[in-house]
């Protein structure tokens, strides 16, 4: 998956999975992602991902 950030250069490694959401990491910026299901199945596009979430995501 293409890094919102970095567009082409940048990729998104998966770091985490659940049923309500995904972790992304950017093997070029090193920024944090977070794709929150939609409900229906899918999810919504990746959004950065703030230390306090990524700690709250992690301790799940």
């Amino acid at each position: 998956m293409l890094c919102p950030h970095c567009g082409s250069k940048g990729h998104l490694e998966q770091t985490g999975f659940r049923s309500e959401y995904e972790l992304f990491h950017c093997s070029v910026c090193g920024i944090d992602y977070i794709a929150y299901a939609s409900g229906n199945g899918e999810f919504n596009e990746p959004v950065p991902l703030n230390r306090h979430e990524h700690h709250a995501a992690e301790e799940q």
